[in-house]
């Protein structure tokens, strides 16, 4: 049936249509040497609605391509280049009589001219230079370009570092930002369009430096100021080409500024008023005293983290050693105290009080002398001490009262070698800089000669030019012959603190409140830039599952040490189940281990440091569970296989984990699929059968040849023996510190009652067995079964237990079972026993499901098809896995169908075993030395 509300809206597209009909507008224009005419986006000749019916099809995106060959050119109807929404917009207006004409076809020789123009676009400046993971704002290098509305950027990366993975924020607009990742050469493309033309492409280069960079690439045009405002500059760190590290006191920030364009690189934001500063380029780590809160901000650059170091008193100063180590001056009630602070790990590691008023302090790595000053006083003490790396000990070697009066600063060169203290009296006779001996303070090289009042000095990088001021004018000298070589600026202040540029390019002079910038004039010689360390990164094994009570072992030789010369170690607990007690040992070695004493979560961190830093912490999460948990934890299972195991049963575990013994005669708890290896216990001779007593976390072991058996504590991690008077070829728990072994002998064989927790044989009963080994034991009903093995036909025994006497009585035989018995396995439940024979039980080649309780009746019969060799019902009761040689059968265990069948590694020659983990998801097949695991299809 047609649809009526179909039918109308037709109708109103057609008569839409007839609107739009142009009837006698064919003002339109062909391209010249091409056979179309704009607006005819379907080739027919015309002009129409039906092309408009197309180009919105094509705008909209439902087609990708108009019927004709030359319909995209014919649709750019504003000659963009784009086929677009304007492009429909302009059609409507067309059809409707709103506009004459295309704007294509008013002007065609002046459309084609424009095309050919590209837009004027100039760059101000194509040469930034930052530092890594400083935001730069490439904006600021655009020059002149035409003032249009509608203009469009589009930046992009060209090259980069091949390590780079750094991206243009925004690309699309004026001015984005870009961060750089790493140091080293960019360039950067940009070019301007409208809806007609694009520029040509303006290329910016980028230089990225590391902050302890020694060059100065700037130029004479850079230095358009000469002082600088607004800032707290009582303290500085100098960086090159103009950056520097400042202070805004009534912010508490710590910012990177770039004292000719005004950029802020970073900030951070501190908790307390920013005093002294240091900065470690080895480690990129920034040093912030704070005045008001005792401490130390540590910022690390690399991840923008801030810590605090608490150092308890007042901080005067604070000078950078070596190996993360930086000294701190500090007072207490009863004077000055000199603090040796580890700072990758925040820790005061020793500290020495002075009597000395020492304000400042400047340490000489070369030969670790710590050189400390006195400000302000009259004379003004200069004191050298001794650091000992491997002690953290300070020790006085020489106090001196003989350098001058008044003391202002204190500065030394970067080879260790000079020290200048400049005081406001002058250091001699006359108001000089003495040029004092590091390594023996009373001994002079000479002296500086900036005349009256010598405020601040500063050496520059390569040690060869020193830079001083006296408050009235600012000098440099030649380090070696004391020569002044020129007169850097006439203006200074009375508070002044003096610097160089890491480059040697620029001079700072330095009040509280005003920077001034000077260029030095000097070519300071070539000096390598300080090597970034790289932190040591942590690396653990990963989450894992773990048994309660059994040590889990903790490992972080995958750890990488960075550049370090040394690693070290701090294993931690972040979190535990709430009533452990549980605590790591060996905290402080690659290899921790703790032992859970709760079942639950638990996760642990560790972090590695050295003198390149401190790494990020690596966490690994551990899920304990109880070893009778019927729960696998497990995300995945491939199968696989163990090798160099007895041909014995396992005691399956949850979660992979098993408990087996190795043909070394070792017992191991294992996880099959990560092969980790929690536990083992070497016993005396070869093992033939393990039960495991659940109810006191013991391992129970009948030995070969050997007339006592081994019981392995979990607990306590240890094995001991009790002698018996038979050796035993199988052994099962049973309950309240009770099992029971069945002996080797024929025709008469012995079963013996043995008290684990008394470690002694309370009797033992002669029975009639061949190869006895099939014995077990069912705790819900007290039932002992045991079985002849490999003999035609083999009988089956049923036996109870009477906990009160300790003796058993035999309930039932079966004289005929079956054929060459092989494996016997009885249901949690205590109502169902297989015993598995290689010729069947019945007629055919079946495993009967016998009743527990009273062994002349079955339930029913799992059908193998040939040979059975092994069986094992679940945990959970509903299914049964056997084995017939050369597959493994999964059966309902209700209805004793066969639901799956899952090839095995074993073969019709090997009497292999079978059984299921506790949670029922894994199925284990023992094959002569091998156990295989396989997912259980089911779960």
């Amino acid at each position: 049936m047609f649809n009526f509300k179909k039918l109308s809206l037709f109708l109103l597209a057609a008569l839409i249509a007839v609107q739009f009909i142009p009837g006698s507008r064919a003002n339109v224009f062909a391209d010249t040497g091409s056979n179309f005419v704009y607006g005819d986006v379907n080739g027919d000749g015309s002009v129409d609605s039906l092309d408009l019916i197309i180009l919105q099809k094509y705008v909209l995106g439902n087609i990708d391509k108009f019927p004709s060959e030359n319909g995209v050119k014919a649709a750019d109807l504003d000659v963009n280049g784009v086929v677009d929404s304007i492009d429909y917009e302009l059609f409507k207006q067309y059809l409707t009589g709103k506009i004459k004409d295309f704007p294509v076809n008013n002007s065609p020789a002046t459309s084609l001219i424009a095309q050919s123009t590209p837009i004027p676009l100039e760059l101000k400046d194509n040469n930034i230079v930052s530092y890594k993971s400083f935001n730069v704002s490439l904006g600021n290098s655009i020059g002149s370009v035409p003032r249009e509305e509608s203009l469009s950027y589009n930046w992009r990366v060209i090259s980069q570092p091949s390590e780079s993975n750094a991206l243009i924020d925004n690309p699309s607009i004026k001015n984005p930002n870009f961060t750089a990742d790493t140091a080293g050469d960019y360039v950067l493309g940009v070019t301007v369009s409208n809806r007609r033309v694009t520029s040509d492409e303006k290329t910016l280069n980028v230089k990225i430096k590391e902050f302890g960079a020694t060059t100065d690439d700037i130029d004479e045009n850079a230095f358009t100021k000469n002082y600088l405002t607004g800032y707290d500059f009582s303290d500085y760190i100098p960086l090159s080409d103009g950056w520097i590290i400042v202070k805004s006191k009534a912010s508490n920030k710590v910012i990177f500024l770039n004292v000719f364009t005004g950029t802020h690189g970073k900030e951070f934001v501190v908790d307390g008023t920013p005093d002294r500063m240091e900065f470690d380029f080895e480690r990129e780590i920034l040093l912030v005293s704070l005045k008001d809160n005792n401490s130390i901000a540590k910022i690390n650059m690399k991840t923008e983290k801030i810590t605090y170091i608490d150092i308890g008193n007042n901080i005067v100063d604070i000078t950078l050693g070596e190996k993360g180590i930086v000294f701190v001056l500090g007072v207490n009630g009863t004077g000055r105290v000199i603090y040796v602070v580890d700072i990758i790990k925040g820790k005061i590691k020793n500290s020495i009080s002075v009597k000395e008023k020492y304000g400042i302090m400047v340490y000489d790595k070369e030969e670790n002398n710590l050189i400390a000053g006195e400000l302000g006083y009259s004379p003004s003490t200069l004191g050298r001490y001794s650091f000992d790396e491997n002690t953290f000990s300070l020790e006085t070697q020489q106090i001196s009262n003989d350098v001058g009066s008044n003391g202002q600063d204190l500065a030394i060169s970067v080879d260790g070698k000079h020290v200048a203290f400049s005081c406001g009296g002058g250091n001699g006779k006359g108001y000089t800089i003495f040029d004092i001996d590091s390594s023996d303070i009373n001994k002079k090289f000479g002296e500086w000669d900036i005349g009256a009042y010598p405020r601040s000095a500063d050496f520059s990088l390569d040690s060869k030019y020193l830079v001083a001021s006296n408050g009235f004018e600012v000098k440099i000298f030649n380090v070696e012959n004391h020569k002044a070589i020129g007169v850097v600026s006439k203006a200074s202040g009375s508070k002044c603190n003096v610097s160089f540029s890491r480059g040697g390019k620029i001079v700072y002079d330095a009040g509280t409140d005003i920077l001034y910038i000077n260029q030095s004039g000097i070519i300071q010689a070539e000096v390598e830039p300080p090597q970034v360390l790289q932190s040591p990164t942590a690396r653990t094994t990963g989450d894992r599952i773990a048994l309660k009570g059994i040590e889990v072992n903790l490992d972080g030789s995958a750890s990488d040490k960075g550049s370090g010369t040394y690693i070290e170690y701090e294993w931690a607990i972040v979190s535990k189940p709430g009533n452990s007690q549980v605590v790591i040992e060996n905290e402080n070695m690659v290899k921790a281990n703790f032992a859970p004493d709760m079942a639950g979560q638990y996760c642990i961190s560790l972090t590695v440091s050295n003198e390149a830093g401190e790494s990020e912490p690596a966490f690994v999460n551990i899920t304990v569970q109880n070893i009778s948990d019927t729960v696998d934890i497990i995300e995945s299972i491939e199968e696989g296989y163990l090798e160099g195991y007895l041909p014995i049963k396992p005691i399956a575990l949850p979660s992979g984990w098993i408990i087996a013994a190795d043909t070394r005669n070792v017992v191991k708890i294992i996880n099959v699929m990560t092969k980790e290896v929690i536990a083992q216990y070497q016993v005396s001779a070869i093992p033939n059968k393990l039960s495991y007593d659940f109810e006191n976390d013991r391992i129970v072991v009948s030995l070969k040849s050997d007339k006592r058996i081994a019981v392995i504590d979990i607990n306590e991690d240890s094995v001991y023996y009790i002698d018996t008077p038979y050796s035993y070829n199988g052994i099962v728990y049973g309950e309240e510190n009770i099992a029971f072994a069945i002996s080797d002998d024929w025709p008469k064989g012995y079963i013996s009652i043995i008290d684990i927790q008394e470690k002694k044989v309370l009797n033992s009963i002669e029975v009639s067995v061949y190869k006895s080994g099939l014995i077990e034991y069912d705790p819900i009903y007290n039932n002992l079964f045991f079985a002849d093995s490999g003999t035609s036909p083999s009988s089956l025994y049923r036996y109870s237990f009477n906990e009160v006497t300790k003796e058993l009585k035999i309930e039932q035989k079966i004289n005929n079972a079956g054929g060459n018995a092989r494996d016997m396995n009885i249901s949690n439940d205590g109502k169902h026993l297989v015993l598995c024979c290689g010729s069947g039980n019945g007629d055919g080649y079946t495993i009967f499901d016998f009743d527990a309780t009273n062994l002349e009746r079955k339930f029913d019969e799992f059908d193998t098809g040939a040979y059975p060799n092994s069986g094992a019902f679940s945990n959970d009761g509903n299914y049964f896995i056997a084995s017939n040689g050369s597959k493994l059968l999964l059966f309902d265990a209700n209805n004793h169908s066969l639901i799956n069948t899952i090839k095995s590694g074993s073969y019709a020659a090997a009497y292999d075993k079978v059984l299921f983990s506790r949670g029922d998801n894994i199925i284990y097949n023992i094959v002569e030395s091998r156990i295989y695991y396989y997912k259980n299809p089911i779960y």
